[in-house]
């Protein structure tokens, strides 16, 4: 995860909310005090033979804590991708489109009618 966070994130190649400023130790200790309820709304994907990871996504909803603060504010129907990022060996293979539909599933079994992104260029 530590070498796809630094790739996809120290790169313009990735898709995500805002410029990654934090160093991997802090990102990892945010999220390890992030309630079990955020947690549940992220995942990794992983090869099941080689055991690389291949992507990530994050999402928020209304009442859980949003990164980075004050940018996005979810409505209570909404669910939010805060960062999506694929591992550059892994690129034109549809782990991205396999990260979204997890995140449209995940929405729709929460109840949400929406699921956004934001996009800096």
């Amino acid at each position: 995860l530590v070498e796809l966070l630094n790739d996809a994130f120290g790169s313009k190649r990735f898709l995500g909310l805002w410029p990654f400023l934090e160093t991997v130790n802090t990102y990892a200790n945010r999220f390890l005090h992030d309630p079990p309820s955020k947690q549940k709304l992220g995942v990794v994907a992983v090869d099941s033979k080689t055991r690389a990871v291949m992507g990530y996504v994050q999402m928020t909803c209304s009442g859980l804590p949003i990164y980075p603060e004050g940018v996005h504010t979810c409505e209570e129907d909404e669910m939010h991708i805060e960062q999506i990022a694929v591992a550059k060996q892994a690129r034109g293979r549809g782990i991205g489109t396999r990260l979204l539909q997890w995140c449209e599933i995940t929405a729709r079994n929460r109840g949400k009618a929406l699921l956004t992104l934001g996009v800096l260029r």
